[in-house]
């Protein structure tokens, strides 16, 4: 992410982000924000990296991560990068997108 405006999320939920999302899309009902979240348990913040990529894994199979180009252990640094908002003074997101070419920012629904 540059930070330019075009690579900014606008104002949008993270629920809203997650259905653009293509893991959403081909999950249909199987992935909601508790397949990643659980409401009572939060990782500490060094083991955050792996509870996710292991959320991730669960999905995509320990031979993709295996496969997987990047050398980043943790998923969320391409494929959910925190941006900061256009139209929100003072605050960042998370893109629950989840794009799979992050370097290619998707449109704004």
């Amino acid at each position: 992410m540059t930070g330019n405006a075009d690579d900014r999320i606008g104002a949008l939920s993270q629920t809203e982000a997650l259905s653009q999302s293509v893991c959403k899309q081909k999950s249909g009902d199987k992935m909601a924000c508790i397949s990643c979240h659980d409401p009572h348990f939060t990782p500490a913040k060094e083991q955050a990296a792996a509870y996710y990529r292991g959320k991730c894994l669960a999905c995509h199979g320990e031979k993709f991560g295996a496969k997987h180009k990047s050398k980043e252990p943790d998923c969320r640094v391409c494929h959910m990068p925190a941006s900061s908002t256009s139209d929100i003074a003072h605050t960042q997101a998370t893109d629950h997108r989840i794009l799979r070419k992050p370097q290619v920012s998707a449109p704004n629904a």
